[in-house]
């Protein structure tokens, strides 16, 4: 990789803890359940830990006694093997980079045991006070090129762990410039194509706190979040990984106090589909070819429903982190208010099942019936006879896709 300069190498000269003979352990170590699953640890080999700290301006503090982190460090105590701490700010620099001595074996289990905890709560603590940003901005490929170089020719477990919310606002990888709504393989194809893949061959690496904001940054959508760790998946992997795993250990809380500023990320708030976003939503009514055979729940024509809502699922597909309410309703049937409900609502569920058929993720979808008497779009379709005027029928026979986090369905839900 392209190593940026001013990159700081202060290695500390002396450590809280005292890295000294640890217990071995007889059984494979494995971390709390992730994201994209558990990181085994072999049992029989060291195990070398690169921390990246991304303590700064525009995120929230990080707790270094999480579940992940204890565990890793305490693998680490008792199997041996080397540790390399680093914090990211604009020139990240290094902490700590020492061996740990191998286990002593002529110790008791219960002595091994104390001195292993003591050096796990150290190391937390030496991380919580010595991780301070700066230098203003955050570059975070450059802290994850410089942690690589403690964990380059070891033999055995390899981990970086890296607790920072990934908004880079400095080097390669740069939120300021719009990255957020960037294609997740486009940014790994640019930043290959410039040289500024860190070599991360066979590491593990699990990514904590993706996301989490403080002081000035804006709060990240639901989709900015999703594509935030699509692109650290996607470049991680790029630079060889050969796991990358995103436990929720997040930290909530206030940014380091006189931290150097961090520039914020711009967040565009997700706007709804062009179809949800008109007033009154999208309407398939009987006049559409999305039509439903007499008082039952299906449709009058599979193939021409199918090819109706092909478009609709592709726009949902596209946009994950779109919310849509299915709305369905019927014509007036004075004294079958119960019936009408529930025949609208099973027309609500048959929409959302060929959308789920046709891809959509189900967790997009949310159905709801109304009936006639609680359709606030109805119009009159009754004559003055009692009988239903058939034109104005087939326009209150409809089903509605709305934004769910619009107004309209929020006020139908209630």
């Amino acid at each position: 990789m392209k190593r940026p300069l001013g990159i700081v190498l202060s290695l500390a000269l002396s450590l809280l803890l005292t890295l000294a003979g640890c217990s071995g352990g007889e059984t494979a170590s494995a971390l709390p359940q992730a994201a994209e699953g558990t990181l085994s640890l072999a049992p029989d080999q060291p195990v070398h830990l690169a921390v990246v700290a991304g303590e700064a301006a525009n995120s929230p503090t990080h707790d270094y006694t999480g579940e992940v982190l204890s565990s890793l460090l305490t693998t680490l105590c008792r199997q041996g093997g080397h540790l390399t701490l680093v914090e990211a700010d604009g020139a990240p620099y290094l902490l700590y980079s020492e061996a740990v001595a191998a286990p002593d074996a002529s110790l008791t289990e219960n002595k091994q045991d104390q001195i292993v905890q003591a050096q796990v709560t150290q190391a937390a603590a030496f991380l919580t006070e010595n991780a301070v940003p700066k230098t203003a901005e955050v570059d975070l490929v450059a802290a994850l090129d410089l942690a690589a170089l403690g964990l380059q020719g070891q033999a055995g477990n390899r981990v970086l762990y890296a607790a920072f919310n990934g908004l880079s606002t400095a080097g390669p990888m740069d939120f300021t410039q719009n990255l957020l709504r960037a294609d997740p393989e486009a940014v790994a194809d640019a930043l290959e194509a410039q040289g500024n893949l860190v070599d991360l061959s066979g590491v593990h690496v699990v990514l904590t706190g993706l996301g989490d904001v403080a002081g000035e940054q804006a709060p990240l959508t639901l989709s900015a979040k999703e594509n935030l760790q699509a692109i650290w998946q996607a470049y991680l992997t790029r630079c060889g990984a050969a796991s990358v795993t995103f436990p929720g250990e997040y930290s909530t809380g206030q940014a380091p106090a006189g931290a150097p500023a961090v520039t914020p990320v711009p967040v565009l708030q997700d706007e709804p589909l062009s179809f949800l976003a008109q007033e009154g939503g999208l309407v398939l009514d009987d006049t559409s070819p999305l039509r439903f055979v007499g008082d039952e729940a299906t449709y009058l024509d599979e193939a021409a429903a199918q090819e109706t809502l092909a478009p609709v699922a592709e726009a949902l597909r596209a946009n994950p982190q779109q919310q849509v309410l299915i709305v369905g309703t019927t014509a007036s049937l004075p004294g079958q208010e119960a019936a009408c409900q529930a025949l609208s609502q099973a027309r609500a569920e048959t929409v959302q099942a060929t959308l789920i058929e046709l891809g959509v993720s189900p967790a997009q979808l949310t159905t709801l019936g109304l009936g006639f008497d609680r359709d606030p779009w109805h119009i009159d379709d009754l004559g003055p006879d009692g009988l239903q005027v058939e034109a104005n029928a087939q326009l209150n026979r409809k089903v509605v896709l709305l934004d769910a986090a619009g107004q309209e369905a929020r006020g139908l839900m209630g």
